[in-house]
Order: structure tokens, then sequence, then C-alpha cells
């Protein structure tokens, strides 16, 4: 995993304390996407594809294992009701994120994680079928309409 992308997880993680796997993964998505259409590229290395519940990359779960072996990030299990179990990730507490985005991106990363703060999985999960890639491919939340066809964030 390339520097940046390392700091969009770690920010992602940071700033919803106890994030599941969902909320990592589409906040980058939410943060490339503003990235690409403000500067024109992502600022991950990250490629999207339409999956079972929005977009969606495999080596996101590779990336955190990375970052849990490396003692950067634990691994909890939370508790939603009775039987729903999550596993939730979170910065441990002498760990700095270095930051190695240029002022641009910060300002895209700050924002997009301004403007979701508080929000839980099934919700950003709503805004990401509401997104153009998503539309293009006619994607419905629930729904297998082009499931694994990538994402275009030129759109």
């Amino acid at each position: 995993m390339n520097q940046k992308t390392k700091e969009v997880l770690l920010r992602s993680i940071e700033e919803h304390n106890g994030a599941t796997i969902t909320v990592i993964m589409k906040t980058c998505y939410l943060i490339d996407l503003i990235a690409t259409k403000r500067i024109g590229e992502k600022i991950t290395e990250l490629e999207y594809i339409r999956y079972n519940y929005g977009p969606f990359n495999p080596n996101i779960y590779k990336f955190i294992m990375e970052l849990i072996e490396n003692e950067i990030v634990d691994i909890e299990t939370s508790y939603f009701g009775v039987g729903n179990e999550v596993a939730v990730y979170k910065i441990k507490n002498n760990y700095t994120i270095e930051t190695s985005v240029n002022p641009r991106e910060k300002s895209i990363i700050d924002e997009v994680l301004a403007s979701i703060r508080g929000l839980g999985a099934k919700i950003l999960t709503e805004i990401t079928y509401q997104t153009p890639p998503m539309k293009i491919l006619g994607a419905t939340l629930g729904g297998n309409e082009n499931i694994g066809k990538k994402l275009n964030l030129k759109t």
C-alpha cells in the first residue's frame, strides 16, 4: 500500500472511532470520487468495483491487516444488539498519522470526512448508491445489477 492510501485509511479510521470495514471502504470511495472530480485523479491507489453493498475493493482487507500487523491499528469486536457483532478498527493511541498528501488533497480529505462525520455504514452505503458511477451502472441497493463491474470515477 502506498503512503497516500495508508493516510486515507488511517484518517478514515480516526474520524470514525470504531470504524467498520464498510465505513472505511465507503469513506475511501467518497474521498477518491471527490478528488477525481476536483483534481482529476484519486488520492488512493484503490480501484473500485460495484459489489453487493456498493463500491468495493478487495485489497482493503489486505491493507487493514498490514496496519494491524504493523501495530498501527487494533481490531475489536463491537456488538449492535443480540447476535449482531462486527469488527471495528481503531488507531493505537501512540500512533501519529504522517502526512503524505499535498495541501489540495488534504483539503479534500478533510472536507469529505467533515461532511460524513457521525454517519454509519448503512447511511454511507446509501450515499454511495446515489453517486454517478453507481447510477450509470444502474446499481440499486440490494440488487445485483452489474456486480463486479469497475466503477468509472471520472463520470
